[in-house]
């Protein structure tokens, strides 16, 4: 089964959106001639049987072992654009005109849904998916190119789905999102149409929602990984799946809300914007020697700090480089953090150029929603 990916994003601009209310149409096979579709299992060089025909020529491929005779190499002629046609998904084709020449004639396949199949050149393709697949010859030049390009006509249905983040933002753990599977369509030599959708948004073998007019959904989810499964129906009876992983990350909420300008209580200033109710405190040795800090780190200790505060903090040598580092969640108004010293530590104080300086960079996530940073000076000897 072809698995689809998509990563939810943290903004809903930056999420793919869904499809208009539109019902796809369907996808038709272009006619054949009045002598039929020529087989390529009696016909490999995709030959027209009228002769004289040196039209686009559309070719009907074995349901197995299909191997495509064109472009010829006995012949070096191209008589004019070919197209093909499977019976149905998961179905492999080769063409010989690809790997038996001096260089080769990869044939590039495009398709709007699930990308180029998924096997390389030299072993054939698979279409999993049923649809139409455009392909071209991007190594030819001139009128080779012009002849070698076509279609791939994969006969079924195909099942297809957008979404999009319904909840304000991706914080939290009930996150909604909306999925749409009007695209989907059905290929084939005459119109069909979708005639059930049905969404099993927890991947757990039972469709949630099943309707034969509303190609739409929502669901709930926490951040994590989820598998949504979409199914449609024709009308004939048959049947497509498609799964996606769906990943939702997690994200901090936003700054609190803006109080009131009549709001004077501690923290707040008459302009209405919210300012964190306490200040953390930063502790610890003004001084210390490159050998004690080597052997045993350095130890702080932040004050200031409400329960399941997050404490995230850095020894520098300069802007960016790391000398230690250390992180921890508290669970009292102050929380005492040892940053050790490992071997890139050690090598970046042994570096040069030496410094008498290095800065402590603490930053405390708060449970109130903000983020407060502090810097102090700790030289060294």
């Amino acid at each position: 089964m072809f698995l689809g990916v998509i990563v939810a994003a943290a903004l809903a601009g930056a999420v793919p959106q869904i499809a208009g209310a539109d019902i796809a149409a369907p996808v038709i096979v272009p006619p054949s001639d009045s002598q039929g579709y020529p087989d390529v299992a009696e016909e490999p060089a995709c030959v027209p049987d009228t002769p004289g025909n040196n039209l686009w020529a559309v070719c009907r491929l074995p349901d197995h072992d299909a191997v495509v005779d064109w472009p010829s190499q006995l012949t070096e002629v191209w008589p004019a654009p070919r197209s093909f046609i499977l019976s149905q998904p998961g179905l492999f084709a080769t063409w010989l005109g690809e790997v038996r020449t001096e260089i080769g004639r990869p044939l590039i396949w495009y398709d709007v849904g699930s990308g180029m199949p998924v096997a390389p050149a030299s072993g054939g393709y698979q279409f999993p998916l049923a649809g139409k697949y455009a392909w071209e010859c991007l190594v030819c030049a001139g009128v080779e190119r012009t002849k070698l390009q076509g279609t791939m006509y994969v006969i079924g249905p195909r099942a297809m789905i957008s979404y999009k983040l319904i909840s304000a933002d991706n914080s939290g753990t009930n996150i909604t999102y909306g999925f749409d599977a009007s695209a989907s369509f059905v290929t084939d030599y005459t119109p069909h149409s979708i005639v059930e959708y049905a969404f099993d948004f927890q991947d757990d073998g039972t469709y949630d929602q099943v309707t034969p007019d509303d190609p739409t959904g929502e669901a709930t989810y926490a951040p994590g990984p989820h598998t949504i499964r979409i199914r449609v129906k024709d009308d004939t009876g048959r049947v497509a799946e498609y799964p996606f992983f769906f990943e939702i990350p997690y994200v901090r909420p936003g700054n609190p809300a803006v109080v009131s300008p009549t709001d004077t209580t501690l923290g707040n200033i008459n302009s209405g914007v919210a300012f964190p109710k306490v200040k953390i405190k930063v502790t610890a040795s003004k001084k210390i020697k490159v050998a004690v800090l080597r052997k045993r780190g350095l130890s702080i200790k932040i004050s200031g700090l409400n329960k399941g505060d997050r404490i995230k903090a850095r020894l520098l040598k300069g802007k960016k480089s790391v000398v230690a580092s250390g992180t921890g969640t508290t669970n009292a108004a102050s929380k005492t953090v040892r940053l050790r010293v490992g071997k890139g530590g050690k090598r970046i104080l042994k570096a040069k150029p030496r410094v008498k300086r290095l800065v402590l960079d603490v930053t405390v996530e708060g449970t109130d929603g903000f983020t407060t940073t502090k810097r102090v000076a700790v030289r060294v000897s």
